[in-house]
């Protein structure tokens, strides 16, 4: 995991604990979303998929 990738992260679980429920559901199918996308458009998800191809 990169530097970015834990900043991301921890910003992440500080907005979390303030969400509404209905606000961590939208997040939650928010990123199933971009995971789905990005699978369906076989895109590699680390640097390591990418520089495998």
């Amino acid at each position: 995991m990169t530097t970015r990738d834990q900043e991301i992260l921890d910003s992440i679980a500080k907005l979390i604990p303030r969400l509404t429920h209905i606000q961590k559901e939208k997040l939650l199918s928010f990123g199933e979303g971009m995971a789905f996308a990005n699978d369906e458009k076989n895109y590699p998800f680390t640097e390591d998929e990418k520089n495998s191809k």
